[in-house]
């Protein structure tokens, strides 16, 4: 008999049975084995299918745990299953040791918990965590190292892939990479690709990568979604990046790449990523893209747009941004693409309000193609050149880079934001109007990227008004002319 506990009162079991609920078990695992009695591999195929399974892990020691297995984990089963690793201690690793596939749910509604899962390795898609169409969520888990694509010409999720509904919070995806195997092919989302309902919420994206092949796509450095409906919030991306395609290829989104349904950002920033054609940060093709309190920073990409927007096939796509920063974003040469914001065909700027477009390394700021629709409604933005004037709306205007007053930035809680010089005009220079929700058209947020309420009166004048960008000024200055120390 494989060593487990299995946790059921009768009392508990009878009455379940009565109701026509399923029965909970919890699964141990004992031992660091690879297999046998105890081990990951013999509890994952002793679960039975009809009960919610829980699945924990005791096997001894202190410190970190890693459990390395040496060929793919046999599929979930249950009507649910529940991974708890370790919150305290070094906690629990599960390692693919670069050869085998770990968790792979099936249609099982699948939590993971207080664990770490590296160097899986998919043949297609995850190397890691492969979803099978039910719920996934992910809590507090670090997925790190993992491929997919290795004995494919196509790779989809390094790190995290599969359609239904997935949720992560509080998790960290580092250095995962999806790259065909055999020849090269088609490649997207380095750490996660999804199709369905995603949120993501208080988690970290650095290092992830997608790989070329020789045609077709390579998108989405740390993520690509699908015909998804997508939430980030208070979420970071750094260092991400598509590399670059031989000649016939494509590559957007260093960092996200999304294709139809709708992509919202919240409260998140996004520092050197790249991209080595459109899309250093973030590239939507068709559907619709809401920024929130967004920093763009340090974005570099071999054509332009840190953020790529574009319908295609007849489908159109939408633009909103709201209280957003662009600075010090770049491309090599320019290749009559937007540095900051490109537009492409086929799309309609649904409002840009209360955001800074800064310091550029090429040429233009924006680029808004000619069967495109611009904003005409109240915008109360600042750019860097005029390029971007047909998408910014009224009361938006031009500044210098000294004028910006964009320092380095600086972790505020959630998120990091470029810190405002004193003199900046972007303090209290938004929107006027009182902040959404309930307010005018085009108002402020009412938090910015950090949880900081707007308005306040950032220029001691006595009046409250926001501030342009991510970033809400809280005191008061104490003078006027900038010489505050």
């Amino acid at each position: 008999m494989p060593i487990h506990t299995h946790c059921r009162t009768a009392f508990a079991a009878v009455a379940l049975a009565a109701a026509g609920v399923a029965h909970a078990g919890t699964y141990t695992v004992t031992t660091t084995a690879d297999g046998g009695p105890g081990s990951l591999r013999q509890v994952i195929a002793d679960l039975p299918p009809g009960e919610d399974n829980e699945i924990r892990f005791q096997p001894g020691g202190t410190g970190i745990i890693v459990l390395s297995v040496a060929s793919d984990l046999p599929l979930l089963r249950g009507t649910s299953v529940l991974i708890e690793g370790q919150y305290n201690l070094g906690g629990i690793v599960v390692d693919g040791q670069s050869t085998s596939r770990l968790f792979f749910t099936g249609n099982v509604p699948t939590t993971v918990r207080n664990l770490t899962v590296r160097n899986g390795a998919g043949t297609f898609n995850a190397g890691c965590v492969q979803g099978g169409g039910a719920a996934l969520t992910l809590d507090n888990v670090v997925v790190e190292g993992c491929r997919a694509g290795i004995g494919s010409a196509n790779a989809y999720g390094g790190g995290v892939s599969g359609f239904g509904s997935l949720t992560v919070r509080r998790s960290i995806f580092r250095d995962n990479l999806a790259m065909a195997g055999t020849g090269g092919g088609n490649q997207s989302g380095g750490a996660i690709y999804y199709r369905g309902q995603v949120l993501i919420e208080d988690s970290l994206f650095i290092g992830n990568r997608v790989e070329n092949g020789p045609n077709a796509f390579s998108d989405g450095g740390a993520a690509y979604f699908f015909e998804s409906d997508v939430t980030v919030r208070r979420s970071r991306f750094i260092d991400n990046r598509v590399v670059a395609p031989v000649p016939g290829g494509s590559a957007a989104g260093g960092a996200i790449a999304c294709r139809r349904g709708t992509c919202t950002v919240e409260a998140s920033y996004f520092g050197g990523n790249d991209s080595a054609m459109v899309g250093g940060a973030v590239a939507q093709e068709e559907g619709a893209l809401v920024l929130r309190n967004v920093v763009v920073q340090d974005t570099f990409d071999g054509y332009g747009g840190a953020v790529r927007v574009t319908g295609a096939g007849g489908q159109p796509a939408t633009l909103t941004i709201d209280n957003s920063t662009f600075t010090d974003n770049a491309i090599p040469a320019w290749s009559g693409y937007g540095v900051h914001l490109d537009v492409g065909g086929n799309t309609t700027v649904l409002r840009i309000a209360n955001s800074a477009f800064g310091a550029i390394e090429g040429s233009p700021a924006c680029r808004l193609a000619g069967d495109a629709a611009g904003y005409a409604g109240p915008g109360f933005n600042r750019a860097i050149d005029d390029s971007c004037d047909a998408m910014l709306g009224s009361d938006s205007e031009q500044a210098t880079v000294d004028q910006f007053g964009l320092g380095a930035p600086v972790f505020g809680g959630y998120v990091e934001a470029p810190q405002l010089a004193a003199t900046s005009v972007l303090i209290d220079a938004g929107n006027p109007a009182v902040p959404m929700p309930g307010g005018d058209a085009g108002a402020c947020l009412t938090l910015d990227a950090n949880g900081h309420a707007r308005p306040s009166d950032g220029n001691g004048d006595g009046l409250a008004r926001c501030d342009i960008g991510a970033q809400e000024i809280r005191s008061p200055r104490l003078f006027g002319n900038g010489f505050e120390t």
